[in-house]
């Protein structure tokens, strides 16, 4: 829900357990308590897409038992080690930083990452400052760390960790593989021939707004491209891995319906936490759409155990 600077104050001097997104300057006003925060220029709420200019974004959690801890690219990994056994973990860190090569390129390898209900998003920033995320406990705004709010569950509720995906590997794409890992990217391999990508989308009317679809152990998982470079080098939201075999995601009829029709019988009762991509907003253009209860940041970047890229994550307690 959207509520002014004025109004998340009162609630967190009144102990609420929270989570926050907004933009860096209104975050940082805000006092020291129970919540967690990072930096999102946009919000899928009751009123369909609102923006930060003014307004928060905030939600309550009405649970008793959490901790919150901040971490660095070397003690990220033991994220899942801080978690409780019966519970879930919200955690965001910021777009472009360390600590997030370190989460995208090694999570799937962190102890019990499978096991843990670990759900969480990318700040980013709409403007020329840096993405920053809050430790509500000091609030204290950072910009190379990730910030958590660990939550336990009573013994009879259990989380369930969800994805919505509207993409899946197009089965007439040729197979795509990268020599090199990492965010950055200019070529490709195409039946063992580099290629450069731009080139190659171009000559074969290929739509880079949709995502490669990777396989990663019998799941299909996104990998977007984010940004266009100088001399046709891309920036991706989610690393590229060697030894993973890749298609060009299947094109969509209309962005907007096949996200749409996605999500309408999926029941959001005790829907707890949710964020969707950035990518999703711009290109489907669902700031127009009231997405029916799946509220919250749309983001840089999704967190479902590992970094995903071009979904809805959300989390539901039963």
């Amino acid at each position: 829900m959207l509520r002014t600077l004025e109004e998340i104050t009162t609630m967190i001097k009144g102990n609420k357990l929270l989570h926050i997104s907004g933009t860096q300057d209104q975050l940082s006003k805000l006092p020291s308590g129970n919540w967690i925060g990072g930096s999102s220029a946009f919000f899928s709420t009751e009123f369909a897409a609102g923006n930060s200019s003014d307004k928060l974004c905030v939600f309550e959690l009405d649970f008793e038992k959490f901790r919150f801890q901040s971490y660095d690219k070397k003690s990220i990994a033991s994220i899942t080690e801080d978690a409780f056994e019966n519970g879930f973990t919200i955690v965001i860190m910021p777009a472009e930083t360390e600590i997030l090569q370190e989460f995208a390129q090694n999570s799937s390898n962190y102890k019990d990452i499978f096991l843990k209900n670990v759900v969480g998003w990318i700040a980013g920033t709409n403007n020329s400052g840096k993405p920053i995320v809050i430790n509500g406990q000091n609030a204290e705004p950072l910009t190379d760390n990730a910030v958590a709010m660990h939550v336990e569950l009573p013994d009879d509720k259990r989380a369930l960790v969800s994805v919505v995906n509207i993409f899946t590997a197009d089965e007439q794409s040729p197979v795509i593989e990268f020599d090199k890992e990492g965010f950055f990217s200019k070529d490709f391999i195409v039946d063992g021939k580099k290629e450069c990508i731009v080139d190659y989308a171009a000559a074969h009317n290929i739509d880079l707004q949709l995502p490669f679809v990777g396989e990663y152990s019998g799941s299909e998982i996104n990998t977007s491209i984010v940004a266009f470079g100088e001399d046709k080098m891309l920036t991706f939201g989610a690393p590229l891995f060697q030894g993973i075999q890749y298609r060009f995601a299947k094109p969509l009829d209309n962005y907007a319906k096949a996200f749409i029709s996605k999500i309408t019988d999926i029941p959001n009762k005790e829907c707890v936490f949710s964020c969707n991509c950035i990518s999703n907003m711009y290109h489907g253009d669902l700031q127009k759409y009231d997405l029916g209860g799946f509220y919250g940041p749309y983001v840089y970047g999704e967190i479902a155990y590992q970094l995903v890229n071009q979904t809805l994550v959300y989390l539901q307690i039963y």
